[in-house]
């Protein structure tokens, strides 16, 4: 049985396609810094959108605090840019990220 992660532990090896085409290998890319990563199910759920949004809210103080905030999705790049494009317009910049 994988090993379930909790608050604290150090995160495994991953990377994540970002939305500008880039690629991010989490944790190494972040060395020393606080990581919110965030899997939300899809444009498609409302709750979620509800959620990201809550963040989005915050990333401002979220920054200040040190956290890198990390939204990840199995959503196709086409639905996932949708969704970033969604984020509120004067809100810091915040990286979406398609797991595959």
């Amino acid at each position: 049985m994988p090993h379930k992660l909790i608050q604290g532990d150090k995160l495994p090896p991953l990377k994540l396609n970002l939305i500008d085409g880039r690629t991010i290998s989490l944790p190494d890319e972040l060395p020393g810094r606080y990581l919110a990563l965030l899997f939300y199910r899809g444009h498609w759920c409302p709750y979620c959108l509800r959620h990201l949004a809550g963040y989005q809210t915050r990333l401002g103080e979220l920054a200040q605090l040190g956290v890198t905030v990390i939204a990840a999705t199995v959503d196709s790049l086409e639905d996932t840019k949708k969704v970033a494009a969604s984020a509120e317009p004067d809100a810091p910049h915040s990286k979406e990220a398609i797991s595959k």
